[in-house]
């Protein structure tokens, strides 16, 4: 019996821009339910690799399956059709608008219903069940009123997680989910990727090793555009390389990983 494909595959992936290699025939698999860290120097190509593998870049070179599909020419939209969700470094939300309408855009694109989104939202109750649903799993149903841009930035980051995970992914990208969140709210979106269906396959990219190594049980370490290293936290910990090319000398994450 043969066994299942991968849920994500890429294989061979290059992308350049002019004569700067900035993805260098790059192989990554995701199972079902991977927690899979990539991590790297500034400049390694982690955000590039994400925007191919979102759909957000086409390659030059390389194929993507997704759960045995070839996906390599899909756009980002008909990507994310399919079941690969991601977030950015930088949200990219819709400030003014209340929490709940955030959401709600999402839920209703999943269901093929945005572009009636016009009409009363109570002649919508399959949205706005969903939606409040997902407002309560993140814990932001005591903001679901504000505007979004009048939140603590840790809480927009759960907002932009929720969003990603109203289209019902099979496969989420979190580009840096901890960038510029204060320690004390790192925690409760850890939390909530925790508690994502086990089935989905979270990848991340993270500078905070605190976090990598409390998430991932797999990481794979970009350096220059190649994959430089791939492992469990405690063996990418004991990488004298890993260590000298990106993680410094041991910190106390390392020593005790």
């Amino acid at each position: 019996m043969n066994a299942p494909a991968p849920l994500l595959e890429a294989r061979g992936l290059r992308k350049s821009f002019g004569s700067l290699v900035v993805t260098d025939s790059v192989d990554l698999v995701l199972e079902e339910g991977a927690r899979h860290a990539l991590i790297g120097p500034n400049g390694a190509g982690k955000t590039t690799l994400v925007n191919l593998l979102a759909g957000s870049l086409a390659p030059d070179a390389g194929a993507l399956r997704l759960d045995g599909h070839d996906v390599t020419r899909f756009d980002a939209a008909r990507r994310a059709r399919a079941g690969v969700a991601r977030t950015f470094q930088i949200n990219q939300l819709f400030e003014r608008l209340p929490v709940f309408d955030n959401v709600a855009l999402a839920v209703a694109e999943r269901n093929a219903a945005a572009r009636s989104m016009w009409r009363a939202l109570g002649s919508r109750p399959r949205i706005v069940r969903r939606t409040n649903e997902l407002l309560d799993a993140f814990g932001l149903a005591d903001v679901a009123g504000e505007p979004l841009g009048q939140l603590p930035y840790g809480r927009q980051r759960l907002v932009e997680i929720a969003i990603a995970i109203a289209i019902e992914p099979r496969v989420l990208l979190l580009d840096e989910p901890a960038a510029g969140v204060p320690s004390g709210e790192t925690q409760v979106i850890l939390d909530v990727v925790d508690g994502l269906d086990a089935r989905i396959a979270v990848l991340i990219i993270e500078h905070d090793m605190d976090v990598v190594f409390r998430f991932a049980r797999e990481i794979t370490v970009l350096v220059d555009g190649r994959v430089y290293a791939r492992g469990t936290p405690a063996q990418i910990a004991a990488h004298d390389g890993v260590n000298e090319v990106y993680l410094g000398a041991r910190s106390p994450v390392l020593s005790d990983g």
